[in-house]
């Protein structure tokens, strides 16, 4: 779901002393983007720049529960590719909380 103010609830994680363990999405270009199904592509960016990255996720989401919670059924390639990725850190790093 959107944090309303995710400035804040960083700033609690920090101040917690909480170790963060930032890691980047697969890169993905825009073309293929374009063609992804549940993707509201004019809502992708933000005005002052960057990715909204709640619309990234709520596609991710929605391609998830297509593939019946099935990562390696997800469908485009590049979803599939970043649910792998996710999958992949939680394994790696055993996270107590993860923030996308």
């Amino acid at each position: 779901s959107h944090q309303p103010n995710s400035e804040q609830m960083m700033e609690e994680i920090r101040r917690a002393n909480v170790t963060l363990k930032v890691r980047p999405l697969p890169a993905v270009n825009e073309e293929i983007l374009s063609l992804t199904p549940d993707l509201e592509l004019d809502e992708l960016y933000r005005s002052g720049g960057g990715v909204n990255m709640g619309t990234l996720v709520n596609c991710l989401l929605k391609r998830l529960e297509a593939a019946e919670s099935v990562i390696s059924n997800v469908t485009p390639a590049w979803a599939k590719e970043t649910w792998e990725s996710i999958v992949g850190e939680i394994d790696l790093f055993a996270p107590d909380v993860l923030i996308l």
